[in-house]
């Protein structure tokens, strides 16, 4: 694929992706959105990851310093930025100061914390391990090296480390970075959605799930939409705008959308038919993305202060 293409299909993606994440968010206010969970959440975080390492790949790091300083600008400040903020907006209790700080969860913003600590590995790794074996072997180790800890790390330190989330999604984060070299091929993309979309089923019809099968799903899932624009590297992406632009404020929308979850709340939850259900919430995941577009566009970049605290830029 020509490299606009490449840009606008990975926009899509986070575009797709962080929508799924509004969706999941607001989902779990109807019990009649059981599927749309157990979709969204098969998926949707894996493929952030991913796609990171996947841009990262792209990059020649020069300087371990600049780069991590960069990472911190825009990764760990936005994240400081909008859990102050949430702080706030909580009233500054003992119980959000711990949430949106040292918590697991992070109450929603650990993907940010997290995704940076792997940047500080992979920082590094590309610095000092030039051959692919030797960089491979490296992020296995690493691997290796999360699970111990999630295994011997008393409970405090391993929530304030994130380490279960390290555990999860390193894997994807290394995918992302090799995925170019992998053949994709037809017929193994329309097994792998298959397979991917079986599992989903076995989930949610037969509550037939475990950590095996759920980590295989995922990587079905991102072979699936990775290998769907690769065989189809012609996509006219004009019709696809509003995933695209919301895959280019992905991070605000990220940010911003859970101070607007319950003005929707109320929308959602007595909503008694499935079908309905589902829709609404799809429908309210769009809204809300969109005003969160608007914040951006129409806040946020107009100020360079609020620009380089919660954009990163």
């Amino acid at each position: 694929m020509e490299n606009n293409k490449r840009l606008l299909f990975v926009d899509f993606l986070k575009g797709f992706a962080i929508l799924c994440v509004v969706v999941g968010h607001i989902a779990a206010f109807n019990s009649q959105c059981d599927f749309l969970i157990d979709f969204v959440y098969s998926f949707h975080m894996p493929l952030f990851f991913f796609i990171s390492g996947f841009l990262y790949h792209k990059k020649n790091i020069v300087n371990i310093q600049k780069s991590i300083i960069s990472k911190a600008k825009s990764l760990i400040i936005p994240y400081l930025s909008i859990s102050v903020l949430a702080i706030v907006f909580h009233g500054f209790s003992e119980e959000s100061i711990y949430g949106y700080l040292c918590s697991e969860t992070r109450w929603g913003y650990w993907f940010l914390p997290t995704l940076f600590i792997m940047f500080l590995f992979l920082i590094v790794y590309r610095n000092r391990f030039i051959k692919n074996t030797s960089f491979l072997l490296a992020a296995v180790i690493t691997e290796l090296g999360f699970y111990l800890m999630k295994k011997l790390f008393p409970h405090f330190w391993s929530e304030l480390f994130l380490i279960r989330h390290l555990v999860t999604y390193w894997p994807f984060m290394i995918l992302g970075l090799y995925m170019n070299k992998v053949r994709i091929r037809l017929p193994i993309v329309v097994l792998s959605f298959i397979f991917w979309a079986s599992i989903i089923g076995l989930n949610y019809f037969s509550n037939i799930n475990n950590e095996i099968l759920r980590t295989l799903g995922r990587f079905l899932a991102i072979y699936s939409l990775y290998g769907f624009f690769v065989i189809n590297p012609n996509i006219n992406f004009i019709y696809l705008k509003p995933f695209t632009e919301m895959g280019k404020s992905s991070l605000v929308i990220y940010m911003f959308h859970f101070f607007l979850l319950q003005i929707v709340r109320k929308y959602i939850e007595d909503c008694n038919n499935g079908w309905s259900a589902i829709s609404l919430t799809i429908t309210l995941a769009f809204i809300v993305s969109f005003c969160c577009w608007l914040l951006e566009h129409y806040v946020l970049n107009r100020n360079k202060i609020l620009s380089k605290f919660f954009v990163g830029k």
